[in-house]
């Protein structure tokens, strides 16, 4: 990501009211992402928009997960395509819930039945460190 992009990315955080962890989280999806100019966060409904645009789409898809989330740790999740219940799987973390089976399908933003989407969790949450220890020097300097 050019470091330009940061601050139009951190404005719509603010804009959504994100907190610091998912303000990283944005931030890191914007890299994992790795999306051309359109297509900065891989938004298909917002293709061939701006950054901006992409990243309220990905800001407002992280807020509605994190209600999705919230019900699939009381019991289950119900997708329009597919259940995900906290039974099956238990040890699902925000990010690979988001991932591969939030979204308004249980699919997620990263499905998995699509090659090289098995590891954009672990990526992201590589990236959500890194954005972590910038963001202190930042402030530090």
């Amino acid at each position: 990501m050019d470091k330009k992009e940061i601050p139009v990315i951190v404005k719509v955080a603010i804009e959504y009211k994100l907190g610091l962890e998912d303000t990283y989280l944005l931030l890191a999806i914007r890299d994992a992402e790795n999306g051309s100019k359109g297509n900065e966060f891989g938004v298909q409904v917002a293709k061939n928009s701006n950054l901006e645009t992409q990243a309220r789409y990905a800001a407002r898809s992280i807020k509605l997960n994190r209600a999705r989330y919230a019900d699939y740790v009381r019991g289950e999740y119900q997708g329009s395509r597919r259940k995900v219940t906290f039974k099956e799987y238990p040890n699902l973390d925000f990010i690979e819930f988001m991932a591969y089976y939030g979204g308004p399908t249980a699919y997620g933003w990263a499905p998995l039945s699509v090659k090289g989407n098995e590891t954009w969790a672990k990526n992201v949450r590589d990236r959500m460190e890194y954005y972590k220890k910038e963001m202190a020097k930042w402030q530090s300097e």
